[in-house]
């Protein structure tokens, strides 16, 4: 059926989906007049389509009169400056919108000075070439909204300019839960921009993805000093940066406050087993956390010989998967893991592990086999990326 069509097809429903439906500009000409008629729309989905700044145009003609839209999503289409400049001047006069979702268009910083709606509770810019410059034009509206509870501007090419906009317009959103800042290069005066915020402001704050940022044990250290402020946080992402053994040392300090903590991704740090060692001894501390990543780091047998022996003495683990994939754990750490779980086996102890991923190691296949054959319940993995 025509999406015109099924635009129209109930016109007291309050909710319209037509995500991933191959929507042009073309479609949007037949589109946007029953879209006009909707007034009544909470929730308008339109992403995954193939809308370019002409169809933007027409939608927000469209949406110019709906007062009660509360969630708008044009995530993973092609809308450029012209197009989001001329959906944010109609989003003015939407004064109901909470959730509003752009990730992955064509614009820049141009326009976003346009977006003033102040009861977002929900603001999705991830992927769009935002700056560090044009992040001044947003700080104002981070500011207005206090009650801001997920705020996602990751591949924004914030930089560390861009941090400190995010961390001053942040500075009242004591409602925030979930912030995601992944890849934008922020490195480790970034990190002390936010270091600040989330000491003030973020007890709130449940989840956090910093991944891939250039981070390093300068920025760490400052951000394990602002982690014992943040006690509900429960995921937390710094995979992809350059913490070393030195940035996971100052991390496992601030790491044994977090007691809500559950999943940890550390992966591509280039950490050692000194600092395996030390995340160990904090990690296990956190009697909530059931996933740990630790995947292409630099660790080895000591590493997984340290695990084994944690494991098999702590009862309150929670643990429930470890990635230790791409390390550099031979047979010997490999027979210590086995060792854990021949003993669970035999005994009957209880675990929560359900799962062991020591792929792509150098692991020999009288090691895996003697791993396979006392697995019992927890899934194994052992192969190499090249099989």
């Amino acid at each position: 059926m025509p999406v015109a069509f099924r635009c129209c097809a109930d016109l007291s429903a309050a909710r319209l989906s037509l995500r991933d439906d191959s929507i042009t500009d073309s479609s949007m000409h037949r589109l946007a007049p029953p879209l006009s008629t909707r007034t009544n729309l909470t929730v308008l989905n339109l992403s995954h389509n193939l809308i370019c700044d002409d169809g933007a145009d027409l939608l927000a003609s469209a949406i110019s009169n709906m007062s009660r839209l509360f969630h708008l999503d044009v995530g993973s289409n092609d809308i450029g400056d012209e197009g989001i400049s001329s959906l944010f001047e109609a989003l003015q006069n939407c004064q109901s919108l909470a959730m509003l979702e752009l990730s992955f268009n064509d614009f820049g910083s141009d326009g976003l000075g346009l977006l003033t709606n102040t009861t977002l509770t929900t603001l999705d810019l991830s992927g769009n070439s935002i700056g560090s410059q044009a992040m001044e034009r947003l700080q104002p509206l981070l500011s207005a909204n206090s009650s801001l509870s997920h705020l996602d501007l990751g591949m924004c090419e914030l930089e560390s300019h861009g941090a400190e906009a995010v961390a001053k317009g942040l500075g009242r959103a004591t409602s925030l839960r979930r912030l995601e800042l992944p890849s934008n290069n922020i490195g480790d005066r970034g990190l002390l921009f936010l270091e600040s915020l989330l000491s003030s402001s973020c007890r709130n704050l449940v989840y956090l993805d910093l991944s891939d940022n250039a981070i390093g044990p300068r920025g760490a250290a400052a951000f394990a000093n602002s982690l014992p402020q943040c006690p509900v946080l429960s995921h937390l992402d710094l995979s992809n940066n350059c913490l070393q053994g030195g940035g996971v040392a100052h991390l496992a300090v601030g790491i044994r406050a977090c007691q809500k903590l559950t999943r940890l991704d550390l992966s591509q740090n280039d950490v050692d087993d000194m600092g395996g060692k030390t995340l160990l001894d904090a990690v296990l501390c956190c009697e909530k956390v059931e996933c740990l990543e630790l995947c292409e780091n630099d660790l080895g047998d000591q590493t997984a010989s340290e695990l084994a022996h944690r494991l098999r003495r702590n009862g309150n683990s929670k643990l429930s998967r470890v990635n230790l994939c791409a390390n550099r754990i031979t047979s010997k750490g490999a027979d210590a893991l086995a060792e854990m779980l021949a003993a669970w086996t035999e005994f009957g102890l209880p675990t929560t592990l359900k799962s062991l991923n020591l792929e792509n190691n150098c692991l020999d296949q009288a090691a895996k086999s003697r791993l396979h054959e006392v697995q019992g319940s927890v899934v194994v993995s052992t192969r190499n990326f090249s099989q």
